[in-house]
């Protein structure tokens, strides 16, 4: 059955209705340590935005639809602290509803969710940051502290 998903169902999930898409994510997450094993599969599950998330506000109000399709490349995972932290103010780039439970972040890590921060990633922290208007004295750490978030 992979080779069906991956010739066939993955190609057209943009053409899907929203019940089919359901449908196909339910089974993928259910079998998803059979799925796995299989790299063409694995290969095209990485290629397929699948993943419902808000539009940005500038751009929600011109769109048909309040959500966008992502790539699980194209998302932070938010257990990371820092990444959870810097872009708080910005849920959309993060998974949404069920993509936000640990049965799914598991899967979607191995489909390439941003889960560590490297240069890149630090890069976009970091002007995110700039774009917000710095960050408060209460905010910095002492060298070796750890950075959380002021309540």
């Amino acid at each position: 059955y992979p080779g069906v998903l991956t010739r066939f169902l993955l190609p057209n999930f943009h053409e899907m209705s929203a019940t089919e898409r359901e449908r196909m994510l339910h089974y993928v997450r259910e079998r998803w340590a059979v799925l796995r094993q299989t790299n063409d599969f694995l290969e095209r599950m990485k290629t397929v935005p699948f993943i419902a998330v808000p539009r940005p506000t500038p751009e929600a109000a011109e769109a048909k639809t309040p959500e966008v399709l992502l790539r699980p490349s194209e998302l932070f995972d938010p257990r990371n602290e820092l990444l959870a932290l810097v872009f708080d103010d910005k849920p959309e780039v993060f998974p949404q509803g069920e993509f936000a439970g640990p049965e799914w972040l598991q899967v979607l890590q191995e489909l390439n969710l941003k889960s560590q921060v490297d240069k890149d990633i630090f890069l976009d922290c970091a002007r995110h940051v700039e774009a917000a208007g710095g960050v408060s004295a209460s905010e910095v750490a002492a060298p070796g502290e750890v950075v959380t978030k002021a309540e």
